[in-house]
């Protein structure tokens, strides 16, 4: 009677340790990141890649990469970097890195390239060539050019979240060129302000707006009909531009301003609610997938800044190499 309580007991405290033990590893299996968050910071003084790590502002590692790095697009699986050297002999070129290893590849592409985006899929990046009136079309499963397309002194590059069009700012035109990916060719022109440089389309791809350098102010293009639909005054030499994963808000560097600020939109409204101050010639902004933070490479002064985006204050400045970059989206795994 006894021996049967006893294996009894037995039994039930080994299925309790048991049960205990799984539901703890489950627990803390499901509660542990799988990878860190990291800000790609393109160095056009120190012809690298600072590997960021968002978490402790620590640089990781730094990546060589061509001369005078600018333009940054992170892949949307994160595997990939890729980054635009504006002064690559003897026209330019982008450098692939591997996020993995850190190991890079070189494409050559038109002269002077700026800005580049990655389409949705990761099977495209287009490449804004300043000085050759191009945009290259790279295949990115062989990382070869397979199509060049003319356009006017392209700077900026964004991409519709279904992949259908490209947007291209033509700085000198006062213009963006909207591409069909499908024919690979422009499809229409829209007349915008004075110098447009970035430009960004939002995640539920209704707007795409874009930074006017000369003029100071955001033009906000409704991407159905491809029209102008609003503009916003921001600060001086609006740069840089991102929108927060809810497509609510619009964080856009001020190059020019005193300090360095951040002009912030309320997609909504379509007007500035806060302006932030950050530091010396910012010019990338990048927001994290959970839209929680803003990250700004301010270039005068080799720093980061981290924006919260429900305060739109800085809550912290990290030191990020030689004339800190990333015009585009730097963020990633």
């Amino acid at each position: 009677m006894r021996t049967d309580l006893i294996f009894k007991y037995l039994f039930l405290a080994t299925v309790i340790f048991f049960t205990t033990l799984i539901i703890s590893s489950c627990a803390s299996s499901s509660s542990t990141p799988t990878t860190a968050t990291h800000a790609y910071i393109a160095n056009k003084s120190g012809r690298q890649v600072s590997v960021l790590n968002a978490a402790t502002g620590a640089i990781e590692k730094a990546v060589k990469v061509g001369r005078y790095p600018l333009g940054v697009a992170v892949t949307p699986d994160g595997s990939k970097v890729y980054v635009t050297n504006y002064s690559a002999p003897p026209g330019g070129s982008v450098s692939v890195i591997k996020t993995s290893d850190g190991t890079t590849t070189e494409i050559m592409v038109g002269t002077n390239p700026l800005g580049i985006a990655v389409t949705p899929d990761g099977g495209k990046a287009y490449v804004a060539n300043f000085s050759s009136n191009t945009i290259s079309v790279i295949t990115t499963t062989n990382e070869a050019v397979s199509a060049t397309i003319p356009v006017t002194t392209p700077y900026g590059v964004a991409v519709t979240p279904d992949g259908t069009k490209v947007y291209v700012t033509n700085y000198t035109g006062g213009s963006v060129s909207v591409i069909n990916t499908a024919s690979a060719s422009v499809v229409s022109t829209i007349a915008v302000g004075t110098n447009p440089i970035g430009i960004m389309v939002a995640p539920d791809g209704t707007k795409a707006y874009v930074n006017n350098f000369g003029s100071n102010s955001v033009s906000i293009i409704n991407t159905t009909s491809d029209t102008i639909s609003g503009s916003v005054e921001v600060g001086r030499g609006p740069y840089g531009i991102a929108v927060t994963p809810d497509s609510s808000k619009v964080y856009i560097t001020n190059y020019s301003a005193t300090g360095g600020t951040v002009s912030v939109i309320t997609a909504s409204t379509e007007s500035v609610a806060a302006t932030i101050t950050v530091e010396a010639n910012p010019i990338g902004v990048s927001v994290t997938a959970d839209g929680s933070k803003v990250y700004v490479a301010n270039s005068g002064a080799d720093s980061v800044c981290v924006i919260n985006s429900a305060t739109n204050l800085v809550t912290a400045t990290f030191p990020a190499g030689s004339g800190p970059t990333s015009f585009g989206n730097f963020i990633g795994p």
